[in-house]
């Protein structure tokens, strides 16, 4: 998926991304996703980076669809953790908050920060090996 934030920065090289690793004897490889920010213009605040976040729960409330993650490379508390939101009715938009509580998301449209998801088609790898077909 390719984002955007609410003051809309539409940049296309901004993407969330997670790569499961089918057969991982090591759960929490798949329980992890990055997202990329980009440097916009007229965003004197923002940057280019990629944050990994791991996921730590997830809940319902009705059709509203939390999650708690850590990201991964931050070690203080204040910034460590984040809460995200997403409505069942609604596959385009997450709402996220900008501390570690969840209770000040109680909507999509009133988060902090909400990110504008755009479906971008699968890459398809191709194998760098073949294996021998059975006759």
């Amino acid at each position: 998926f390719r984002f955007a934030f609410t003051t809309e920065c539409s940049h296309p090289e901004q993407i969330i991304h997670s790569c499961q690793n089918v057969g991982s004897q090591f759960l929490i490889t798949n329980q992890k996703f990055h997202v990329t920010f980009k440097k916009c213009p007229n965003m004197d605040w923002s940057k280019d980076q990629t944050v990994e976040y791991s996921c730590l729960g997830d809940w319902f409330d009705g059709k509203d669809h939390f999650f708690a993650v850590a990201n991964t490379k931050e070690s203080r508390r204040d910034e460590k953790f984040r809460c995200f939101l997403k409505n069942r009715d609604d596959d385009y938009y997450l709402g996220v908050s900008i501390t570690p509580e969840c209770n000040q998301i109680k909507t999509v449209e009133q988060a902090p920060q909400r990110m504008k998801l755009t479906p971008v088609k699968q890459v398809t790898v191709e194998p760098g090996c073949f294996l021998p077909e059975k006759d």
